[in-house]
Parts: C-alpha cells; sequence; structure tokens
C-alpha cells in the first residue's frame, strides 16, 4: 500500500469512526429527551388528577372567639366525592373527658363511606384543661380515601396542640364582634347622614304630615268631648 492509498484509507476509516460517534451521541441525546418528555408527561397526568382528586384534611382548633373548647374536625377541601375515608391516628386519640375519648375512638376507626365537597365533620376533642393534663399535645394522623379515579395518595398530618395555647385563650367572646361594630359605626353615621341629607324635603313632609294628622286626631277628640258636655250643660 503506497503512500496515498494509506492516507485516504485512514481518511474513510476516521470519517467512519466520527460518523458513528456522531450518531452514538445523537441516539444517547434523543433517549434522553424522550425520556424527558415521559417524565414531563407523567407529572402532567399526576398534576391534573390531583386537580380533581378529594382532599381530605384532619385538624384540631378551638370552637371560637374566646371558646375554651377544643375540636377535632374532619372536611374535604377538595373538589370532587371522597369515598371510603379511613383515618389513623398516633399515639391513639385521648381527651380529658372519658366519655370524649370513646366518642373520638370510635368516629376515628370508622371508615367514612361519603363526604361531599366542602363537608365538614365536626368532634368536641377537649377543652384548655388540656394544656395543663399532662396528656400527647401532638397528633399524626394519616388519611387514605378513593377518588374518581380510585385510591388517593395517602396525605399525613401532625397537628400540634401546643401551638393553640397562645391564640384565642383569654379573648372574651364579643371581642372581634366590638371591634367590627366599632368599624363600621363611623360609616353607617355617613350613609345615614347622606340619606338624610339627600331626603330632607321627603323627611319634612313625613313629620309634617304625621303631625297634621296628630292635630286632626286632637281636635275630633275635643269636638267629641265638647259633643258629650252640650246635652248636660
Amino acid at each position: 500500500m503506497d503512500l496515498e492509498q494509506w492516507v485516504s484509507f485512514s481518511l474513510a476509516a476516521l470519517a467512519v469512526v466520527a460518523s458513528t460517534t456522531t450518531a452514538g451521541l445523537a441516539l444517547r441525546y434523543a433517549r434522553k429527551q424522550a425520556q424527558a418528555a415521559q417524565e414531563q408527561l407523567e407529572l402532567n397526568r399526576k398534576i391534573e388528577r390531583e386537580k380533581n382528586e378529594p382532599y381530605v384534611i384532619v385538624d384540631i382548633h378551638f370552637g371560637g372567639p374566646g371558646s375554651f373548647a377544643l375540636y377535632l374536625t374532619i372536611q374535604n377541601v377538595g373538589p370532587t366525592l371522597a369515598r371510603d375515608v379511613r383515618i389513623s391516628v398516633d399515639p391513639p386519640i385521648e381527651s380529658t373527658y372519658e366519655q370524649a375519648t370513646e366518642a373520638l375512638r370510635t368516629a376515628l376507626s370508622r371508615t367514612i363511606p361519603m363526604l361531599p365537597p366542602g363537608r365538614k365533620l365536626e368532634f368536641f376533642f377537649d377543652t384548655n384543661a388540656r394544656l395543663n393534663s399532662g396528656l400527647p399535645m401532638t397528633y399524626n394522623f394519616t388519611v387514605q380515601a378513593k377518588g374518581p379515579a380510585g385510591d388517593v395518595e395517602p396525605l399525613h398530618y401532625t397537628v400540634d396542640i401546643e401551638v393553640l395555647s397562645e391564640t384565642l385563650i383569654g379573648e372574651r367572646p364579643t371581642k372581634r364582634i366590638e371591634a367590627v361594630l366599632t368599624k363600621i359605626e363611623k360609616p353607617l353615621k355617613e350613609i345615614a347622614k347622606s340619606y338624610a341629607d339627600a331626603n330632607h324635603t321627603s323627611i319634612t313632609q313625613t313629620r309634617q304630615e304625621r303631625m297634621d294628622a296628630l292635630r286632626r286626631r286632637r281636635e275630633e277628640m275635643e269636638e267629641r268631648l265638647q259633643a258629650q258636655r252640650s246635652p248636660d250643660e
């Protein structure tokens, strides 16, 4: 093989190697692109499925402003019907009231056949006396349910009652109502004044008509009295 043939052969070999390498890189890139597209597709499917699934939450909270009662609630805040709702809790639920403990354990051990969107189940749990009772202050809830597409991914909640200790304790029940009334007092006065100014003529006329009616009634009564006295005189 002369030099010219050897050079031609070498160039051809290099071309084959380069072509093979390029094809391999292109194939690897195509595989990565296909894998990324598949992962994105699965993610989109999961997001779309979760958008249409029920979302059942478990919480413990005070009953309202100034309330010393604690309630355990189970609520479906999702857009679709939840079926076969099962709730487990660790440690076992316990109240300072024995009857409440029994009622709560019975409720949580029972499968809820269905829970429509927005539906909330509320159970008496305890009072603020629990804060100094020595009973567990943290509960871990696991919720399992079925939605339109079948089993929903289990949801896990940690509820810390200690967080509630400084929320509404000591606040009188009417405090927030008083605050709202104070806030709207001035606007109401302004509305009343505007109404009175806008309807001044009508209000004055109405008052005058009432006064005239009272005057006529008084005159009629005086005439009747006068008529009754005339025969005696």
